[in-house]
């Protein structure tokens, strides 16, 4: 009788199941993470959602990736707690122009408000890339003809960076799309003023008739107080950690992802300037971890 060997075998099992059986792939809102939103994401949400989950999502990881948090490609997450919802946010963006019917549609641009949301209610309005956060808010708001909504983001934008080219794009856009070609071409006139050298806004001054030479008068920056003797060393808060974005880091993002669109006939609808909506009040805030 030949000698049996069922160790052996079950190990030899184990070792060819170990090797057929893939590495867990990433899932965001249900969905397993795709090939082509893999390839097309941004550098930061690759790392963050594919490569390496939650190297950002509390203090240990913060720590432990610091160096890797440096770097200009990630910069964006320096203690940046939740930023995988940005990245979450971007995925469902990209669902959206993907999806075939307008069920599908309808429900990504649900993912993506939510994600959004969660990052502007939960994240510091110091942080640095915030105003980038309100600009794509808005911009899927102007492709949801939300326009009030969409307004009122690029409001937000600009009065959290009056220098932010594509805050000044997205306000122009949507009073375009409102028929107040007057206000467009004061809100391109000023975006101007604060962004001399940005091609988008004169494009769109130009297309609005705006006359030469552009406005070039400089835009006067308002006195820095002296600073506070120093209080009892504590711990500042995460925003006050984040380095600034590097020498046109955020600029050169921005001028790119601020594309004009079509001038559209004017209508008569007009309708005032709308302050930015108050935040909302303090409460407690739904936690996230790793979110499934």
């Amino acid at each position: 009788m030949k000698p049996s060997y069922p160790f052996l075998a079950v190990f030899l099992v184990g070792i060819v199941g170990a090797v057929a059986v893939p590495g867990q792939a990433a899932v965001v809102r249900g969905e397993t993470v795709t090939a082509a939103e893999t390839a097309t994401m941004p550098p930061l949400c690759k790392l963050i959602v594919v490569d390496k989950p939650n190297a950002h999502i509390d203090r240990y990881a913060q720590q432990k990736n610091a160096a890797l948090f440096d770097r200009p490609e990630y910069r964006m997450a320096k203690n940046a707690y939740h930023v995988h919802h940005w990245c979450r946010a971007v995925i469902s963006r990209m669902r959206y122009y993907a999806a075939r019917s307008e069920q599908q549609r309808r429900a990504y641009m649900g993912d993506f408000y939510d994600e959004m949301d969660y990052v502007i209610r939960n994240t510091d309005p110091a942080w640095p890339y915030m105003p980038m956060m309100h600009a794509e808010k808005g911009e899927m708001y102007l492709v949801d003809k939300k326009l009030p909504e969409a307004m009122n983001q690029a409001l937000s934008a600009i009065k959290l960076n009056p220098a932010f080219t594509r805050g000044y794009v997205l306000l122009v856009n949507t009073y375009i799309a409102m028929g107040q070609k007057d206000k467009a071409l004061e809100a391109a006139t000023e975006g101007i003023r604060h962004n001399p050298a940005s091609h988008a806004l004169k494009k769109m001054y130009d297309e609005l008739g705006g006359t030469k030479p552009y406005p070039s008068e400089p835009v006067a920056t308002p006195a820095k107080p002296a600073p506070e003797p120093a209080a009892k060393a504590e711990e500042p808060e995460a925003s006050a950690q984040l380095p600034p974005p590097s020498a046109g880091e955020l600029k050169s993002a921005d001028e790119e992802a601020a594309v004009p669109q079509p001038l559209r006939r004017p209508g008569d609808a007009a309708s005032p300037l709308p302050e930015p909506a108050a935040p909302e009040p303090p409460g407690p805030k739904k936690y996230c971890r790793f979110c499934p």
